[in-house]
């Protein structure tokens, strides 16, 4: 009995169909186990947070808590509070935070979405296992003390750390790690703001500045992302953060949301340039010891608090008010303002949170603002000017965090508003092209060719990624004076390894080049030994490379030239440097591809 082709063609391809479903069950499994870890880490998270506020502002400082909507609360002071305790509080918290971060897990400081990019792009996508639970304790102390921070920094820290360590359980190499890293982060993100695919869109845009994303990690962070959303809001009830009333949208409301685009892009240049430039030129200038600088910072938070306690916390609660009533536009804007000083305080100097709320809380007041003062001028222009308040969070948050598709995707699952896509679309788009270089997350990188994560994929660019100067700096070479005669140059290049010999002028300028094949055929010359001198067998018209020149450039001249040695030169005195081979350029070529397997 006989096999046909086809038979034999479809049982070959079994076990390729067969290694396809396992991989996929594999990932879909760790990436759903991934997610439920990330809920269960969202509920206890939120736990701590609200139990330090319980502790430390209501029963300590005698404040009211007031919930408006869903996570959205308000924290205000009440007749017969301790406002002389108003500035300890948060000085608490910083002292707490900082003294738990830099002993047990320094790298748990700041905002926590830096690290979970650096532990991506630079640490093989691993996190030591301890950082989740610092990271935990650390933020719910900071927020829960009146700390201007978010939850998404801390939170994306908690789900990657938990992904990177189940990867190093697992023995995973560093590619598979980075994936549950990825995973983890969506699964945070995803639950504790109510937001499944804004989540998985944020872990894998907020990698790079420019459009790329980590697709490669999209299907795993997806199941991660929906599997903790679906963990959190089950056991909390919890289905999104902001309520929102109906908004409507009509295409002549354009130039008007994006003239709002332009405002938020300059206020969120202004918030990276104040937020890095109080951590540079303030406290790292402080001198006391890292984990005592928080303490500093909680108290210039607790005193500014004094004249507006809005500031503190999140200020969810008057994003919803925002959202939903008419407030006064002056408030809204000190309040803006004063809430980048706020986290300014709190997180640059060294205090564990995020910077996802503070930036709603900004681009909401900003863009409130903005649409009430439009419409005073404009009446019959825009139909509510509530709905810029909305289109302001996603203006001004994607533009800082370079991430313009999940910030809208985030913001519109929070609020359940799909209403105003369009406008968010435009002014997503706009703050990101006109803050450019300016982003909130310094460990971000420009594309995946520049990630260390990628380097391996980029191996035909290595050269291109080399200079001269890494090879020809440790390069030595024998000269020849242009006024030699041929019986003197003979005896020492006979006896050197070189292939091209500079020739050297009097003012110890290159001259020209000759090579050794060229010098060969005047060895029979015996009677001209006397008489041919170095400039006449000098050609002054050849290629030579620089040191800052790439050596894939150099590479291509001494394949045109045939040859395997050539000059280097100053490239604006011209001045005579040494050469360099091919031999030379292969040997870092290879050490380098070896450094990027390891990497790997």
């Amino acid at each position: 009995m006989s096999n046909s082709p086809e038979k034999l063609k479809i049982h070959s391809r079994r076990p390729v169909v067969y290694f396809h479903a396992i991989r996929a069950g594999r990932w879909v499994f760790l990436g759903g186990l991934v997610g439920v870890i990330s809920g269960l880490g969202a509920i206890v998270f939120n736990f701590l947070v609200f139990g330090c506020m319980d502790l430390f502002m209501i029963k300590g400082l005698g404040w009211s808590f007031d919930k408006v909507a869903y996570d959205a609360f308000i924290l205000q002071p009440v007749t017969g509070w301790r406002y002389w305790l108003l500035p300890i509080a948060p000085m608490i918290g910083g002292i707490l935070g900082g003294f738990i971060v830099y002993n047990y897990a320094p790298e748990a400081e700041g905002h926590g979405t830096d690290a979970y990019i650096r532990a991506f792009h630079r640490l093989r996508g691993r996190i030591r296992g301890q950082v989740p639970i610092i990271k935990t304790i650390a933020s719910a102390i900071t927020i829960g003390t009146g700390g201007s921070a978010g939850r998404e920094g801390p939170i994306a820290q908690i789900g990657a750390g938990f992904g990177s360590w189940l990867g190093q359980i697992l023995r995973m190499d560093a590619g598979e790690c980075r994936t549950l890293l990825v995973a983890g982060t969506a699964g945070g993100v995803g639950a504790i703001f109510c937001a499944p695919l804004g989540g998985a869109l944020f872990a894998i845009e907020v990698l790079y500045r420019n459009q790329e994303m980590e697709t490669e990690c999209l299907i795993p962070a997806v199941i991660s992302s929906l599997l903790s959303y679906s963990v959190f809001t089950t056991l909390t009830g919890q289905t999104q953060v902001f309520h929102t009333p109906p908004f409507t949208f009509t295409a002549w409301e354009l130039a008007p949301y994006a003239i709002l685009g332009i405002i938020c892009a300059a206020v969120g240049i202004l918030y990276v340039t104040v937020f890095y430039g109080a951590r540079d030129y303030f406290f790292k200038k402080i001198p006391l010891p890292p984990h005592l600088l928080p303490m500093i910072g909680g108290f210039m938070l607790g005193g500014l608090a004094l004249l507006r306690p809005e500031i503190l916390t999140g200020g969810y609660g008057w994003i919803h008010k925002a959202l939903n009533y008419k407030l006064e536009i002056s408030f809204m804007l000190i309040l803006a303002f004063t809430k980048i000083l706020a986290t300014s305080f709190t997180i640059s100097s060294g205090g564990s949170g995020g910077v996802f709320g503070p930036s709603l809380f900004i681009g909401c007041m900003l863009g409130a603002s903005f649409g009430h003062i439009f419409d005073a001028y404009f009446p019959d222009w825009i139909a509510d000017p509530r709905s810029f308040a909305l289109v302001g969070m996603v203006a001004f948050f994607s533009g800082i965090a370079k991430t313009p598709i999940a910030s809208l995707l985030m913001v519109t699952e929070m609020s359940h508003s799909y209403d105003l896509l369009v406008p968010m679309m435009l002014v997503s788009s706009l703050t990101y092209i006109l803050t450019d270089r300016w982003t909130l997350y310094e460990e971000q990188v420009r594309a995946k060719s520049d990630s260390p994560a990628h380097l391996g994929e980029y191996r035909t660019d290595v050269l291109a990624g080399l200079q001269v100067r890494e090879i020809h700096a440790q390069n030595s070479c024998m000269t020849i004076s242009y006024d030699m005669t041929l019986r003197q140059i003979l005896p020492r290049v006979l006896q050197s390894t070189q292939n091209v010999f500079p020739v050297i002028g009097q003012d110890g300028s290159i001259l020209g080049v000759f090579s050794l094949d060229e010098l060969r055929t005047l060895l029979l010359e015996e009677e001209m030994r006397d008489l041919i001198i170095a400039m006449d067998i000098a050609d002054p018209d050849f290629e030579f490379a620089t040191p800052v020149e790439d050596l894939h450039s150099v590479l291509r001249k001494l394949t045109e030239m045939v040859t395997d040695e050539i000059p280097v030169l100053d490239p604006v005195t011209k001045e005579f440097l040494g050469t360099i081979k091919r031999r030379d350029i292969l040997n870092l070529y290879s050490k380098r591809l070896y450094e990027i397997e390891q990497q790997d």
